[in-house]
């Protein structure tokens, strides 16, 4: 690979990596496009453009082919706003071995807050639970205890599972 070219690949595993070396810095940004939603937050947030989508394609109501992300390894500056607001996280950056973007470390973008605070005090147990059918990717699993009626009585846990949350 030349220095300071833009390399761009297709893995099996469904993933486009585009891969720049310098002298001492390689860049590196990953979409995994099994992961991928089609949100296109990605493709507003670019500040050159490089990311571009395809149409879904539609038949009777249902999805019969997904939209497709892309990205121009000639226009891609390796910001990293890309892999910041992606609510999936379908999309990796590095810099070397540096996986937070000179745009947080610098302050010149906001660390988007990605924690599950559970408040059980609040929580009702004649909800429905909302938060579990809610969900998803079913990562949220909640326990109840029932009272003599078989009617929920008080929410005993709530547990979110890390892998499977997109947060």
């Amino acid at each position: 690979m030349r220095l300071g070219k833009t390399v761009k690949t297709r893995t099996p595993a469904r993933q486009l990596v585009l891969e720049r070396h310098m002298i001492d810095l390689v860049q590196w940004l990953a979409l995994d496009q099994a992961r991928c939603v089609g949100c296109r937050d990605c493709q507003v947030i670019c500040p050159t453009q490089a990311i571009s989508s395809t149409q879904p394609v539609l038949r009777e109501g249902s999805l019969q082919v997904p939209i497709t992300m892309d990205i121009d390894p000639n226009l891609c500056h390796f910001c990293g706003q890309c892999a910041l607001v992606c609510p999936v996280k379908a999309v990796s950056w590095r810099e070397n071995d540096a996986t937070v973007p000179d745009l947080i470390s610098k302050a010149v973008f906001p660390l988007l807050r990605e924690e599950i605070d559970v408040c059980i005090e609040r929580c009702q147990a004649d909800c429905g639970l909302v938060c579990q059918t809610a969900c998803p990717v079913d990562a949220i699993r909640v326990e109840v205890h029932h009272d003599s009626d078989a009617q929920p009585a008080a929410i005993a846990a709530v547990h979110v599972d890390r892998a499977q949350c997109f947060f």
